[in-house]
């Protein structure tokens, strides 16, 4: 399996004054994408990171959420949000010149996400993780010794032509009042923590 290092993003400026410019216009772009996929999806984040020594080769972000997808839900999603952050990479000038590659594609993009229940346990059916790592979605599910197996693989243009053919609506549990609270919270928060 390709190891992917990540980085916790556990606190807002989690990047240092002294970081290179590209992690500042990077993080602004996660930002956004974060809450986004949070308002649309409901997702959570749980990590960001990547491969960036000199320059941005390669970016992931992790995500969960709190109920089982079937494999047509798993993929719509999985290529909604990479289209979504690609979109987002490749549309702002200021990141540009510090990208590997440019446009930069879904083989330099791991977005992963996790099937969870409320307690923080996977679920083991109908899938457990999806993922993308260079340039292939992976679904996987769990198996009672915490050991993921593939159980489909495609290619992100086979996946992306599947998606687009079967649009799925990814309906969006209504939101507790105290949720509603926390959101705007977070969101007023990272208003005032400038990448």
């Amino acid at each position: 399996m390709h190891l992917f290092f990540l980085i916790l993003s556990l606190f807002p400026n989690s990047k240092n004054e002294s970081s290179p410019s590209y992690l500042k216009y990077l993080s602004h772009i996660e930002k956004s994408f974060i809450i986004n996929a949070k308002n649309q999806y409901n997702l959570d984040c749980s990590a960001t990171g990547g491969k960036m020594p000199y320059d941005i080769e390669e970016v992931g972000i992790s995500f969960s959420i709190q109920r089982q997808l079937n494999l047509d839900e798993a993929r719509f999603l999985e290529i909604s949000l990479i289209e979504d952050f690609l979109n987002r990479i490749n549309s702002n000038e200021e990141i540009r010149p510090f990208l590997r590659e440019y446009p930069f594609t879904s083989k330099r993009v791991n977005i992963s996400i996790a099937c969870i229940d409320s307690q923080g346990k996977f679920y083991r059916t109908p899938l457990t993780y999806i993922s993308n790592i260079n340039g292939k979605i992976y679904y996987k599910i769990d198996v009672p010794k915490g050991t993921f197996i593939k159980v489909k693989e495609e290619s992100f243009e086979e996946a992306q032509r599947l998606a687009h053919e079967n649009p799925i609506s990814m309906e969006v549990p209504q939101p507790t009042f105290r949720e509603e609270i926390r959101n705007t919270w977070d969101q007023i928060k990272s208003l005032f923590t400038s990448p």
